[in-house]
C-alpha cells in the first residue's frame, strides 16, 4: 500500500496551475515533474502485520482522520488570511493543528531512523519477558513449545518494530505544545517569490537546548506556497505576519533538510538545487 509521508491535500495548495510539482530529489540530484497523488510516497509507511500475517492499517486510519481535521484548519487559514485576516480558532482546532506539526515532523524519514530504536528497545523488552515468564513455568529452563514460541517471537521481530514506530509516529499530543500559541505568516507577492515543501517540512527553531516549550521556540511549516503555520509564544498568542523577506530562508532551511523538496515552478526549484549544490561545496 503507497503511504504519503505529506498528506495530497497539503502537497496541492503548492502545485501550479496544471496540479504539478516540480520535485528535486537530493539523491539522485534529479529534477522532475509529477502530482500530489504520486508525490511523497512510500509502501507501508504506517502498515504492521499481526501474528496471523494479516496487514493493520490501524496508523494509516488515525493519520486520516487528523488530515481531514487539519484540512478544515487549512481550509480556514487561507481563506482567512489571504484577506489579510487571522483566522478564529476553537481550542479543538488549535490542538489539531499542533498534533498535526508533531505528526508531521515525527514521520520524516531522518526522524523515523531517529525513533527505530524505540521498535527495538520493545522487541527485546517482549523477547526478555517471554524468556522470564517461560523460566518462571519451567524452573529456569526453555523447553518444548516454549521455544517455538520464543522462535516465533524473534521471526516477528521486524512486525514488532514497525508497530512500535507506528504507534510512536502517531501518538498523542505532547503536553510542550499545548503552551504554544498561533502564528500565521503570509507571503503577500505571491506572485514573486513562493513557499517550497519538502519531505521534512517542519523546522523547529530553538536556542541551545531551550525546551520545546519555552516562548523563544518555535515550530513551523509551509502550509501552501504563500502560507506558513506557526506554534509560537504562549498558549494565547495569536498574530499574522508578513514573510516575504523570510521566504528565502524558509526554502533553504527545507532543502537542507529534507532528501526531496517540491514546489509549483521548474525555474524555483532549480534555483533550490543550485543553492544547495553551492552551500555543499563551502
Amino acid at each position: 500500500m503507497r503511504q504519503h509521508i505529506i498528506p495530497k491535500s497539503v502537497l496541492k495548495n503548492f502545485t501550479d496551475d496544471k496540479g504539478h510539482l516540480y520535485c528535486f530529489d537530493r539523491d539522485r540530484d534529479v529534477i522532475y515533474s509529477t502530482t500530489p497523488n504520486r508525490a511523497f510516497r512510500q509502501k507501508d509507511m504506517y502498515t504492521f502485520k499481526t501474528k496471523d500475517g494479516e496487514s493493520v492499517y490501524q496508523g494509516e486510519e488515525r493519520l486520516s482522520r487528523l488530515e481531514g481535521g487539519f484540512q478544515q484548519a487549512i481550509t480556514k487559514i487561507l481563506d482567512n488570511t489571504r484577506l489579510g485576516n487571522l483566522p478564529q480558532f476553537n481550542s479543538e482546532e488549535i490542538d489539531t493543528i499542533r498534533l498535526f506539526l508533531m505528526v508531521q515532523l515525527r514521520r520524516s524519514r531522518t526522524m523515523r531512523k531517529r525513533m527505530q530504536p524505540e521498535g527495538d528497545k520493545l522487541f527485546y523488552n517482549s523477547l526478555g519477558k517471554g524468556i522470564r515468564k517461560i523460566k518462571d513455568v519451567n524452573r529456569g529452563h526453555v523447553v518444548g513449545k516454549e521455544f517455538e514460541v520464543l522462535l516465533d517471537l524473534v521471526n516477528r521481530k521486524e512486525d514488532l518494530c514497525q508497530y512500535a514506530l507506528v504507534n510512536a509516529i502517531t501518538g498523542p499530543l505532547p503536553n510542550a505544545l499545548r503552551t504554544k500559541g498561533i502564528c500565521i505568516g503570509l507571503v503577500e507577492d505571491s506572485k514573486r517569490v513562493a513557499l517550497a515543501i519538502g519531505e521534512n517540512p517542519v523546522i523547529v527553531v530553538r536556542e541551545g537546548d531551550i525546551s520545546i516549550s519555552d516562548p523563544r521556540a518555535e515550530i513551523f511549516m509551509p502550509i501552501a506556497s504563500d502560507v506558513v503555520v506557526s506554534l509560537a509564544g504562549t498558549n494565547e498568542h495569536r498574530s499574522l505576519v508578513k514573510i516575504d523577506h523570510m521566504v528565502s530562508d524558509i526554502n533553504g532551511w527545507i532543502v537542507n533538510q529534507s532528501d526531496t523538496v517540491a514546489t509549483r515552478s521548474d525555474t524555483l526549484t532549480k534555483d533550490l538545487r543550485i543553492r544547495w549544490k553551492r552551500s555543499r561545496r563551502r
